[in-house]
């Protein structure tokens, strides 16, 4: 059973050639991992302009676990300066940014819409298509991320991919006719989308918050032949993933609509092959029959497993969006105690300073009052002077 590393459609991130992740190209990564195959595999989802559609285009690089070097310690810490409001872009809560250094045997797989020619971009020039280009041409990658996305329960499984790819394998190749996605390499592209342009990188545009609508194909004229595509996954699926439920609530406990290994399953379904058949079988309508039991019985254990790995998956991303609430939550309240904090210093200091005033007041009215008693106390002194001289000198004969 493989599951998803991080969140189902990937984490919001900003890949480069460069170590300094200079003239990053914004897009998701994604990662799965099947420990009971020891398989794995690393995705890069870009929405790119493609001549030929209205709508944006998904377009993948997907680079297998027995496609990495083992070259160490795959994630170094982030030393990079880029504008705020681009790593506001990529971080969860407060930001752990790490990045992830890809050392790849060949070139990405290239998983694009299906086309009778090249992919080319809607206009030219087109930066963020060259830089996709150079991505799928490159040996060498760097990836920036917040690790804060990264599921503690999942971190193991991350590291042995990133750290010791050698311990793993590549997923099975699929059937390409039964998926829209076609896939390719590098030389899917147009040759003039060449990404050694030194031209500035676009305006990042906060795509990440925003949920696409299925792309749908409206071709220009002269009209090329396309399909119409809508995101598809870049793993093999089993015949039932596309009905697999994937919003289940991880509170209740979900049953399966199958039990092949029920009791009784087998001798309900031929009773019902039995009521169906005009007559009695023949050997090989009944080995028909067991063959059509096995492949019945494979359905179903596949679509529990699916069912069963889907589920883990929403577990863990409902767990995530049920962190995030809490930190929204507390990031709130902090604010609002912070306020409370700066209102009650403002407040206090008002105080303060009305108090000093009152004192200032006070202390001056009390020296009036001391000058005004000495002044009445010095006239009242000269009063009872000259009365005492007036008296003297009327008892003098």
């Amino acid at each position: 059973m493989a599951n998803h590393i991080f969140r189902k459609g990937g984490i919001p991130v900003l890949a480069s050639l460069a170590p300094d992740i200079s003239l990053p190209i914004s897009c998701a990564l994604d990662a799965k991992h099947s420990e009971a195959q020891q398989q794995a595999a690393i995705v890069l989802h870009f929405r790119m302009s493609i001549s030929g559609f209205d709508d944006e285009q998904p377009v993948a690089l997907l680079y297998h676990a027995d496609n990495l070097f083992d070259s160490g310690p795959a994630l170094q810490p982030a030393a990079v300066s880029l504008p705020q409001a681009l790593l506001d872009q990529i971080t969860r809560n407060k930001g752990d940014l790490r990045i992830l250094a890809l050392n790849l045997k060949t070139p990405s797989v290239v998983r694009c819409p299906r086309s009778t020619g090249t992919i080319a971009p809607q206009k030219v020039p087109d930066m963020r298509f060259r830089q996709l280009v150079g991505l799928a041409k490159a040996t060498r990658l760097y990836i920036l991320f917040d690790y804060e996305w990264l599921h503690p329960a999942r971190a193991s499984r991350f590291l042995q991919i990133v750290s010791r790819p050698a311990s793993l394998s590549a997923f099975t190749a699929e059937d390409h006719a039964s998926v829209p996605l076609q896939q390719a390499d590098w030389t899917v592209f147009s040759p003039d989308t060449d990404a050694t342009s030194e031209a500035p990188p676009p305006a990042y545009a906060d795509s990440f918050n925003k949920r696409h609508r299925s792309p749908t194909s409206s071709p220009r004229s002269p009209p090329p032949k396309r399909v119409l595509l809508s995101p598809a996954p870049i793993f093999p699926l089993s015949p039932t993933e596309k009905a697999t439920p994937t919003t289940v609530s991880p509170s209740l406990s979900p049953r399966p609509l199958f039990q092949p290994n029920a009791p009784g399953f087998e001798e309900v379904l031929k009773n019902v092959l039995e009521k169906l058949m005009p007559s009695a079988p023949s050997i090989e309508e009944a080995e028909m029959t067991q063959d059509l039991l096995e492949h019945t019985t494979d359905l179903c254990n596949t679509a529990q497993v699916d069912f069963q790995e889907d589920l883990e998956d929403h577990k863990v991303e409902v767990t995530m969006i049920k962190e995030d609430g809490l930190n929204d939550i507390n990031r709130l309240f902090d604010d609002k105690l912070e306020e409370f904090r700066e209102s009650a210093a403002g407040i206090v200091e008002s105080v303060e300073c009305e108090v000093k005033l009152e004192r200032s007041l006070l202390a001056r009215e009390r020296e009036q009052l001391e000058q005004e008693r000495r002044r009445a106390h010095r006239t009242r002194f000269g009063d009872e002077f000259a009365i005492d001289r007036a008296r003297r000198a009327a008892s003098v004969p």
